[in-house]
């Protein structure tokens, strides 16, 4: 069942003055909750944030969810405790505490952790505070069904390299998109089309990665896709071969 804010295209829950506000886009949304986060709670702690962002006179508990927040940034590698103030002009911390809020207002990131970290990276881009462009992603007006993967994850594929990257990443890529094309064409010979072709994005997948070495934070959202997934012992060697890669850019 969806959440408010799956309905409303609001990952945060942003309150207007009549009730929950509405966005036409998954993307307005996210903006919006960046921009908010930006302009209005930079330099404070977690527990100073949420007790404006989410207010004991609202019904909420702003103790419970600065110390949700503090777990998650800390899963990503951000030291932060209750004393810690958040610089919020980092991109890297506004996006993670982007995406512990829609977590935690909705019970997972809506959207999914590589288009929602890839909305931060376009905020953050159009605010000048990183060099790192937004990848072109498929639009998510609509919310999309819990058992589909995110329209954007296909969509990084078709990406062209980046000239200043090694030579070897750019080989791997061409190997995997190879793999992919051969898969393919083994497709219609299958009795389980569906599997075949879900092993076909898969592969898409990891050769994403290598496209992405220059985003740290959208790598390690696909990577997180790739280990998320099941493959088949072919394909987990090639796995094993793009995160070495990665590793050593």
């Amino acid at each position: 069942m969806a959440t408010a804010g799956e309905r409303h295209n609001n990952p945060g829950c942003i309150m207007g003055k009549n009730g929950l506000k509405q966005f036409t886009t998954l993307e307005d949304g996210y903006e919006a909750l960046n921009s908010l986060l930006y302009r209005r709670y930079n330099n404070k702690t977690c527990y100073e944030i949420f007790c404006k962002y989410a207010p004991y006179s609202d019904g909420n508990n702003p103790r419970k969810y600065a110390d949700f927040v503090i777990s998650e940034l800390k899963k990503k590698g951000i030291p932060v405790n209750d004393s810690t103030v958040l610089n919020l002009k980092n991109p890297y911390v506004l996006q993670e505490l982007t995406l512990a809020i829609s977590k935690m207002e909705n019970g997972k990131v809506l959207g999914g952790e590589a288009f929602a970290r890839n909305c931060s990276v376009a905020f953050a881009y159009n605010k000048g505070l990183s060099n790192d462009a937004p990848v072109q992603l498929a639009s998510r007006s609509a919310t999309p069904k819990d058992d589909q993967q995110p329209a954007d994850s296909t969509q990084l594929a078709h990406l062209t390299p980046d000239s200043s990257l090694s030579p070897d990443l750019i080989e791997s890529l061409k190997k995997n998109q190879a793999k992919a094309e051969q898969q393919l064409a083994k497709a219609d010979t299958k009795t389980n089309k569906k599997e075949s072709n879900s092993n076909i994005i898969k592969l898409l997948l990891q050769a994403t990665a290598a496209l992405l070495i220059k985003n740290s934070a959208l790598s390690s959202a696909v990577a997180t896709v790739i280990d998320n997934t099941t493959l088949d012992d072919t394909s987990d060697n090639i796995v094993v071969a793009n995160k070495n890669d990665n590793q050593n850019a």
